[in-house]
């Protein structure tokens, strides 16, 4: 009966994965200015791309210049292809003339900022489905005025891509559909707006949408699409003061059991 059980259980996951990756969206994005009183659940139905403007404070967290400059956080970070130790405060206070630091650099900073109770906050306000499972840890990022994080693809059931202050973001956001299979094994290498069909023959005919992701704004990505994030060019209506500190943002995923076993098949077939 055990065995029995098993397989059953295996045959509903393996139906589940695949259905997963095979789902397919509209080329749509949705654009809400977040209301406390949001069916959110009724957004996510949609499948779609979904931006959400002037989201609160809680939302946000701590992750902003303002709260984290005179930290002393050790950061390590790598110049000259060398690696040495820098407090965080001397680090920001010179942040968009020196590298950005990696994300399993800032992985501890994500604690004392509480970038968890914060995500955590996002499913207490409504956004949550019965099926998810409890959220982790986001990863926090800092980019400096020409750092450029290359395509990724969204593997969780939602992808959350957070502004927080600085310079804006500017993304590009494409649905796996209108990618090639087998640039998965260049997967964060790729940046599309320097790409050329010289290099990638497919980049030319992709069907994809720009959005620039102001402080205080979120992007919230479903399964199945691509994503590349820089600092936005400046414009005459950013604050330099703001964009000499670089651009704050974090990544966080809302995972159900079918995306997060997705997710770790495709590690391994990475590895």
């Amino acid at each position: 009966m055990f065995i029995e059980f098993c397989c059953i259980a295996i045959l509903v996951i393996a139906i589940s994965v695949i259905a997963y990756r095979s789902a397919i969206h509209e080329f749509q994005i949705l654009q809400k200015d977040y209301d406390p009183d949001t069916e959110w659940g009724e957004l996510l139905s949609e499948q779609l791309p979904l931006v959400i403007r002037d989201i609160p404070a809680s939302w946000l967290g701590g992750w902003t210049y303002g709260k984290t400059g005179n930290k002393t956080w050790p950061l390590y970070i790598e110049k000259d292809e060398k690696r040495f130790k820098i407090a965080w405060n001397t680090y920001v206070a010179q942040a968009d003339t020196v590298d950005s630091p990696t994300v399993e650099d800032l992985t501890d900073i994500a604690q004392p900022i509480k970038l968890l109770p914060t995500f955590q906050n996002w499913g207490y306000d409504g956004m949550t489905r019965p099926w998810w499972l409890p959220v982790t840890t986001p990863t926090p990022s800092l980019f400096t005025s020409s750092s450029v994080e290359g395509l990724e693809k969204t593997r969780a059931a939602w992808t959350a891509l957070v502004s927080t202050d600085g310079a804006p973001l500017e993304l590009w956001v494409a649905h796996e559909g209108a990618i090639p299979d087998d640039i998965y094994e260049h997967e964060g290498a790729i940046d599309p707006w320097k790409a050329t069909t010289a290099e990638y023959t497919w980049i030319g005919d992709v069907k994809y949408i720009e959005i620039k992701l102001r402080p205080g704004n979120a992007l919230l990505l479903p399964r199945h699409w691509w994503y590349a994030v820089r600092t936005a060019s400046s414009s005459s209506d950013d604050s330099p003061k703001l964009k000499a500190h670089g651009a704050w943002w974090w990544r966080g995923e809302f995972h159900s059991v079918t995306s997060r076993c997705v997710s770790f098949l495709d590690e391994i077939g990475k590895n």
